[in-house]
């Protein structure tokens, strides 16, 4: 007989709802009668370590209460480990849950990690450091820092932009492209080793899933199960052209065919900049250099989602 499922359950107390003491009441709830147990970490420090000391010590499924952000910050330290990663979402665009259909109540999200299924799912990875759902360079690096630093600021601006929830991102795409003194950015790209391709963009995705956020379906055909990283390359023609395919991205895949937007899938990615690059993923900046080196680890994570 196999011994009972090992949980441990780490809470986010800075997510979106991390810090509703109802949730954390439906939680205990919910795993009453199994073998669990709570914790909270002071900090993200705290939650890393806490992750990387559950795998040591062999517990089954680290459960994150949390945003991508919190996920991404545990589940660097279970890629490639029998320890399993369970979601109970907090955040704000939860686009792991969302992808995974995990339901966003607490009460739902627990009742499918008891009852679901571990699978494995593909990451991605950026000059070492592991990342799950997706993100990129460019503008899409500028929107993910500027309403992070917005949500961040105390008073009724960061009220307001914590209200808005994901649609704070593409509300803030719009303005950026309008306003913001530098959008371009010169960039080679080479997929699996192919030839390598210049060009001055507006944005550059590579993603483990089709969307990030509630509305933008940037790479529309790309899976987590299928050993593959999808990309969206944006090239730059002018400041309206580019609010246009802003737009279209938030129309489920409406880009796809743009003269100056390129699709593709791969599984190794070098971008090459004249300056600096920094790519966000999963809602955090992940690298910062004029080299980024990004691959895909095929089934490296294990994780716990609703039985079909």
């Amino acid at each position: 007989m196999s011994s009972p499922t090992r949980y441990r359950i780490l809470v986010n107390h800075a997510a979106r709802n991390g810090a509703d003491r109802r949730w954390l009441g439906i939680v205990r709830a919910a795993f009453d009668g199994t073998d669990h147990e709570v914790v909270v970490p002071g900090s993200l420090d705290a939650m890393r370590r806490v992750a990387r000391e559950s795998v040591v010590e062999g517990v089954d499924v680290v459960v994150v209460v949390g945003g991508d952000g919190s996920l991404n910050v545990v589940a660097n330290q279970l890629v490639n480990t029998e320890t399993a990663l369970g979601i109970i979402p907090a955040g704000t665009a939860n686009d792991l849950a969302r992808a995974l259909k995990i339901p966003l109540t607490p009460r739902e999200s627990c009742r499918a990690i008891l009852n679901g299924e571990i699978r494995t799912i593909d990451v991605g990875r950026v000059n070492g450091r592991y990342f799950l759902t997706g993100g990129g360079i460019g503008i899409v690096n500028d929107v993910a820092e500027g309403v992070h630093a917005l949500k961040s600021r105390s008073g009724l601006l960061g009220a307001f932009t914590r209200a808005l929830g994901s649609a704070a991102y593409p509300l803030f795409s719009g303005w950026l492209v309008l306003s913001a003194a530098k959008i371009p950015q010169t960039v080679t790209l080479c997929v699996d080793g192919r030839d390598r391709v210049q060009s001055v963009i507006l944005a550059l995705f590579i993603q483990n899933q089709p969307f990030i956020g509630r509305t933008v379906t940037s790479c529309p055909h790309t899976r987590q199960f299928d050993g593959s990283l999808g990309y969206c390359r944006i090239d730059w023609r002018t400041r309206a052209r580019s609010l246009w395919i802003a737009a279209l991205l938030n129309r489920a895949g409406a880009h796809e065919g743009a003269e100056e937007v390129e699709l593709g899938e791969g599984k190794t990615f070098t971008l090459v900049g004249d300056e600096p690059l920094s790519f966000m993923a999963d809602g955090e900046p992940l690298a910062r250099a004029e080299t980024l080196e990004i691959a895909v680890i095929p089934a490296g994570l294990r994780v716990v989602s609703p039985s079909a």
